[in-house]
Formats: C-alpha cells, structure tokens, sequence
C-alpha cells in the first residue's frame, strides 16, 4: 500500500508511516499516536502547521522541512522567532532530536 503526499513528489508506504496508515486505513496505533506527538511538540517548538501548502515546495511538510535543522547549530533556523531567542539551543536541539527517534 503506497500513496504520494500532495506536498512531495516521492511515494510513501503506509507500513512505514504511521500518519499515512491512518489516513488510508482510518486506524489509530501507538505509533501513530507517538508520530502525531512528535509533531505536536514540532508545531509548538516552530510556531508552525504539520502542512502549510502555501509554503514553497520542501518547507511545507513541518516534519521534511525540520529534519536537515536536527543539528544544535542549526536549531534556531527552527524555533519560531516569537521565542525572541530564549531557549536553551542545546535542550531544543534534544527536544527536536528526540522527536525523530519516537
């Protein structure tokens, strides 16, 4: 079972993605349950929506567009600029890490 995103041009199997599973399946997991978590604390780190399809290819899926920012250097391309820089980058590049590894 393979669809395509409408924000990607490359397929995504649904046994390997727990949020396209529900959509195609209408069935909840835990791993959907955890996959869903990581992108809540994404779109309270970021300030931004899982998909924002008025966004340039690349930056409109939250979870791609995070992905190449996991680095603590690169973190601060990440946390939304209403944070006004007070965070600790190291703990946010943990939080951001972690959500990846869910």
């Amino acid at each position: 079972m393979s669809t395509r995103y409408p924000w990607t041009e490359q397929p995504m199997a649904a046994d390997k993605d727990p949020f396209l599973r529900y959509v195609m399946t209408g069935q909840l997991s835990s791993k959907s349950d955890v996959y869903r978590f990581g992108v809540v604390l994404l779109e309270l780190l970021t300030g931004r929506k899982p998909v924002d399809p008025t966004l340039p290819r690349g930056q409109q899926s939250l979870v791609t567009w995070t992905t190449p920012r996991l680095s603590e250097d690169k973190v601060s391309q990440c946390v939304d600029a209403r944070l006004g820089g007070e965070y600790p980058p190291k703990a946010v590049a943990k939080v951001i890490v972690s959500v990846f590894i869910l």
